[in-house]
């Protein structure tokens, strides 16, 4: 024992410590990259997830935003081109309808020339045929001209939704330009009873 007593403990060994310390500088080195990868790999897992999704937002409501762009300046352009239609005839009806008040049996053929041709242009205004059924108050056109011209007119009247218009200009009128045609006619009824009805089948019997 005093042998043993006598002697100095060992020395630890000076590589020891730095071992350990290399040891758990890698160990937090290596948890450290893991929490970093795991981190890394999470948020790209959800910015590519989210990508596709934004994409394909974007492809659906592209279309959407084209067509809705596109129709407004579509029916702008109709819209604006029904109107300037609708005004030249208007002002070329105004001038026809002058022409016919002051109208004399001579003036017959360029009269009627001129309305037939307004007619061939807008095919699908009644009014032109109308005014041209007026001239029998004339003379200029005969009983049968003139149911002739007015079942034309109810026929485009009706077509072009306008056949409670063109009633009504033909009530106005039966005490007027139409006071003969108006009296004593069946022609007169069948007219009266198709605008009514909305039906063209019943203007058959007016053409001769």
């Amino acid at each position: 024992m005093l042998a043993a007593y006598g002697q100095s403990e060992p020395r630890s060994s000076p590589e020891r410590p730095r071992r350990q310390l290399l040891v758990g500088l890698l160990f937090v080195l290596f948890v450290g990259l893991l929490g970093f990868g795991g981190w890394y790999w999470w948020t790209h897992r959800a910015s590519v997830a989210q990508s596709p999704a934004q994409a394909d937002a974007i492809n659906a409501l592209a279309p959407a935003d084209s067509s809705s762009a596109a129709l407004p300046a579509s029916s702008t352009t109709t819209t604006a081109e029904r109107i300037t239609t609708n005004g030249v005839a208007d002002e070329e009806l105004k001038q026809l309808r002058e022409k016919r008040i002051g109208a004399k049996p001579s003036d017959a053929n360029q009269i009627i020339t001129s309305l037939e041709e307004a007619e061939k242009k807008y095919p699908n205004d009644y009014r032109f045929a109308y005014e041209r059924a007026k001239l029998s108050i004339k003379g200029i056109v005969s009983h049968d001209e003139a149911f002739g011209a007015l079942a034309l007119a109810a026929a485009r009247a009706i077509d072009s939704g306008k056949a409670q218009e063109m009633l009504d200009s033909l009530m106005a009128d039966k005490d007027g330009d139409f006071y003969k045609p108006s009296r004593g006619h069946h022609e007169w009824q069948a007219l009266v009873q198709a605008l009514s009805n909305k039906n063209k089948r019943g203007l058959s019997e007016l053409h001769h």
